[in-house]
């Protein structure tokens, strides 16, 4: 067996959103998903995440393979999903795919971030002149500068106290938890964005 039964579920599922299958709630208060696929016969399935094939059967991972290698984001493991595939190794080749789809998922993450970073670093340093390039590489999501930012909303733009993504960040903050107040942050600011329409 490639894993235990949750990671394998896991990898599954991660499979399913990477190909963007359809879904549906089976379980709307967990937010589980089942996923759809089509059979030969054109025949809806509906498929619950530990139902999922990926890791068992061939013809779907080899569907996975097939969008994988048209993904731009493709280059470097080429030759590795070559080699798992001509290994006949299902196992071996599955964990191959995961771990490509890992690092699609990654690679989408870090661009997120960057473009993140470079909206708080904008608002943050709005003094003409004063925002740079080696301004926008702060990493927020890690760093105490969030801290400096989050104040200067809450002290500077008390005219959105009544706005839910200024009373999200004063949530947010309670917290502590600055993956929470990055969040709320970055809401705040594509809001006030938006209303000055920048």
């Amino acid at each position: 067996m490639v894993a235990n039964r949750n990671q394998l579920e896991k990898d599954n599922t991660s499979i399913a959103e990477y190909l963007k299958l359809e879904k549906t709630f089976y379980n709307k208060s967990d937010r589980i998903y089942k996923y759809k696929t089509v059979n030969d016969e054109g025949v809806d399935i509906w498929y619950e995440p530990h139902e999922l094939k990926f890791h068992k059967d061939w013809n779907w991972l080899m569907t996975v393979v097939a969008e994988i290698s048209r993904d731009s984001r493709h280059n470097e493991n080429e030759f590795l999903i070559g080699h798992a595939m001509s290994s006949a190794n299902i196992d071996e080749a599955f964990n191959v795919v995961v771990g490509q789809i890992g690092k699609f998922e990654q690679i989408d993450i870090d661009k997120q971030n960057r473009i993140n970073n470079a909206l708080i670093a904008s608002f943050y340093v709005d003094e003409p002149g004063k925002f740079t390039e080696k301004s926008s590489l702060t990493d927020y999501s890690a760093n105490l500068a969030l801290y400096m930012v989050a104040n200067k909303i809450l002290n500077g733009y008390s005219q959105y106290k009544n706005s839910s993504t200024f009373i999200d960040l004063i949530s947010a903050g309670a917290t502590y938890d600055i993956k929470k107040i990055y969040s709320a942050v970055i809401a705040f600011i594509k809001m006030y964005n938006r209303d000055n329409e920048i």
